[in-house]
């Protein structure tokens, strides 16, 4: 279908290159669409599987190599296909797996979860750690990104030598597609590109009224493991959480994380931490009261609690402790995923287990489990019910009728987002851990995904952190959010710095809307136009405007229904959810 983007201007703008954004390994995509891809392969070639492949896009940094491709359907990339990456990373074809015109030093395919490093004493067995490497999203897409480690050394063999490197993608399927078609490979020069200093996230919080939030799958037992114990509390301790949401505490009482959180932490003067458990594993300790508690699902590991966290005004906040169901098992993580709609909407209206009083901000945080059909996530943040028969209507989740935020938040010194890593394993580091929110009544301006080995030594000697710490107490990582209740209900945060996103218009819309926005200087903006999982379906780069108002006519019927319009303006972003009616 044919689109356009017409831009009214009511200020002069003028044109400047904006700056290249630094890639971030987090399945959004958004930096890759200005970026001309290296290689175009021709679309429709692809075999029986399905895969095919159209666009290659190559970038370095001074650390990474980076790669973002395209494979012609919705796959999980670590099950069920053959899709195979093949990299000369000595630039030398008489070197490594013989491919086609080039010599391939690393080989890994995805589907199988198998790799193989060529050096000069011959071909090992590779695992991800061993080339650091990257991919989202974790979940099914027709898109990914991924990232190698360029100082990666294999048995003491530096691994990228060159001053360039060839790569070829191939599904290793009967009859797969394969990019190039023709067997030479694509060839990419690393590039000198200047690239700000990654900004390091502070771990203390950045304002003393903020509530901290903080959820961990703490992995068998977690801090009950007498080995692993000390490694959990010099990390709480430096995190300093008000609310944990934990999960993986099969067999443990909440009297015994009660009493070892109590041991460790100390709340703000007149609060005691309390733990509960209602569920098979999941523990909630929190210093606030809790006035309603409830399981989501039975025979699930889903609980909610009504917590007051603030008494005059009395102030509630709806916490969801979740860890979902693992692996290959789309259909409970769908069932669990409707069955919380559904809660969500008892709740609301007064026929659940407890009331939710109106504007009331919900957090659901927690291990979940999204390794396959992405259409769990897309419930959850839409309330897009897959079983209306057993869970009734869709029903949209926050209060102003919107979906919740993904909050996504990265590392504390770099720009991936997985919060799973288990160094042994053949798994790719992934995004297990969620924080979605009510974005209507609640801002987190602050948060991140906490590894110890991310440290710098000086930072480790302040805070008398272990650099393995992390990987001593679980496989997987923290996820931090500082909450802030200041912001008036009902509201989206909509102000970024410098500029500021007004609603769409109109919305719901049939044929077309229009994006508002004012910027307070200049700045090189982009519209992005994504589902609500970050899939880009449009994008436009508006190049540098200058100070004032500006407004964007988006005509297109080959949309979602549902999707996210983001305006970037520098680095600074903002969004809002535009509804589409046939």
């Amino acid at each position: 279908m044919k689109y356009f983007f017409a831009i009214s201007l009511l200020c002069v703008a003028f044109v400047a290159q904006a700056q290249l954004q630094r890639p971030a390994i987090d399945g959004r995509f958004d930096e890759w669409i200005s970026q001309t891809p290296t290689y175009v392969d021709e679309k429709g070639d692809g075999g029986s599987s399905g895969i095919d492949f159209v666009n290659l896009t190559i970038r370095n940094d001074e650390r990474f190599l980076y790669l973002s491709f395209d494979v012609g359907r919705e796959v999980v990339l670590q099950k069920d296909n053959r899709i195979t990456l093949y990299i000369d990373a000595d630039g030398s074809a008489s070197t490594g797996f013989v491919n086609g015109k080039m010599g391939a030093d690393i080989v890994w395919t995805f589907g199988d979860r198998q790799g193989t490093a060529y050096i000069s004493s011959g071909p090992v067995p590779l695992k991800p750690a061993d080339i650091s490497l990257v991919a989202a999203p974790s979940f099914s897409s027709d898109r990914f990104e991924i990232a190698v480690d360029r100082q990666s050394e294999i048995d003491d063999t530096r691994m990228f030598t060159g001053s360039f490197i060839r790569v070829v993608l191939e599904d290793r399927s009967a009859g797969g597609d394969r990019l190039p078609d023709e067997y030479v490979p694509v060839r990419y020069s690393w590039r000198d590109d200047a690239y700000d200093s990654i900004a390091t996230i502070p771990l203390l919080k950045t304002r003393p009224a903020h509530i901290r939030v903080l959820s961990w799958n703490v992995h068998n037992g977690g801090f009950m493991d007498a080995d692993r114990r000390p490694a959990f509390t010099r990390i709480l301790r430096v995190l300093q959480p008000d609310i944990l949401c934990l999960q993986e505490l099969f067999g443990k009482t909440a009297e015994e994380v009660q009493q070892y959180i109590r041991s460790i932490l100390s709340p703000s003067a007149g609060k005691e931490f309390t733990a509960y458990k209602i569920d098979q594993g999941n523990v909630l300790v929190t210093c606030y009261p809790v006035e309603q508690k409830a399981i989501v699902l039975d025979n699930h590991r889903l609980s909610a609690f009504l917590l007051r966290v603030h008494e005059s005004p009395v102030q509630r906040v709806l916490v969801v402790n979740a860890h979902l169901r693992c692996c290959n098992a789309d259909d409970k993580r769908q069932q669990e995923a409707d069955a919380f709609i559904s809660f969500l909407r008892a709740t609301k209206n007064g026929t659940g287990p407890f009331v939710l009083p109106e504007r009331t901000p919900i957090l659901l945080m927690g291990d979940m489990n999204f390794v396959g059909d992405r259409r769990q996530l897309q419930t959850l943040l839409t309330g897009d019910i897959f079983d209306n028969a057993e869970f009734g209507p869709d029903e949209p989740p926050d209060w102003d009728g919107g979906d919740l935020e993904d909050l996504n938040p990265r590392h504390v010194t770099n720009l991936f987002t997985f919060t799973w890593h288990n160094e042994p394993s053949n798994y790719l580091p992934g995004r297990l851990d969620y924080v979605l929110y009510s974005g209507s009544v609640l801002d987190i301006p602050h948060a991140y995904v906490f590894s110890s080995a991310d440290l710098a030594p000086d930072e480790l000697k302040r805070t008398g952190l272990w650099v393995d710490d992390s990987r001593t107490a679980s496989d997987h990582f923290p996820v931090v959010a500082d909450i802030s209740l200041a912001r008036p209900a009902g509201t989206r945060p909509a102000e970024v710095s410098h500029f500021r996103l007004q609603p769409v218009y109109p919305n719901p819309f049939s044929s077309g809307f229009t994006v508002v926005f004012q910027l307070d200087k200049p700045a090189p903006v982009s519209v992005i136009l994504t589902d609500v999982l970050g899939r880009i379906f449009r994008a436009r780069d508006l190049g540098m405007l200058s100070p004032g108002n500006h407004s964007v006519r988006i005509n297109d019927a080959d949309l979602p229904r549902v999707l996210k319009v983001l305006v970037r303006a520098g680095e600074k972003s903002a969004a809002r959810t535009a509804v589409r009616i046939r």
